[in-house]
C-alpha cells in the first residue's frame, strides 16, 4: 500500500519499465473521499438517503477523470461522512461520502 493505494497483482498489466523512475501501476484500488449532490426528488419518507447514495456515487465519479489525470473505472463501499448540508434556494442535500475506487493509470503520450 502505496499513498493509499492497494497494489493489485491479478490487474497488473503494465510492461517492465527500466531506469529511474519509480514503478507506477496501470490499476490500483484507493480510497477517496468527495461530495455529492442528491436531488430534492430523492428524500421521501419511505426511504433512507443511502438506498440512493450508490447510485448517485457511481454517476458522479465513474467513467470520469481526476485532477490527477487518472481514469476511474469503478466506485463502491460508498459511506457517508458526517452530516449532509442544503443549500438555501437548491434544494438538493450535498453529502460528504467515502468510498473505494478502482483507477486506471496512463503514461504520458500512451495513447
Amino acid at each position: 500500500m502505496r499513498d493509499g493505494r492497494v497494489d493489485l497483482p491479478f490487474l497488473r498489466l503494465s510492461s517492465e519499465r527500466s531506469g529511474d523512475l519509480e514503478e507506477e501501476k496501470m490499476y490500483s484500488l484507493i480510497t477517496m473521499e468527495d461530495t455529492i449532490r442528491i436531488p430534492a426528488e430523492y428524500i421521501r419518507k419511505d426511504r433512507k438517503l443511502e438506498d440512493h447514495i450508490d447510485e448517485l456515487a457511481h454517476a458522479a465519479f465513474e467513467g470520469r477523470f481526476d485532477e490527477d489525470e487518472n481514469y476511474t473505472l469503478l466506485t463502491f463501499a460508498h459511506e457517508t461522512v458526517g452530516r449532509g448540508k442544503i443549500i438555501h434556494g437548491d434544494g438538493a442535500i450535498y453529502q460528504r461520502v467515502r468510498f473505494k475506487a478502482l483507477h486506471f493509470t496512463m503514461e504520458a503520450n500512451e495513447v
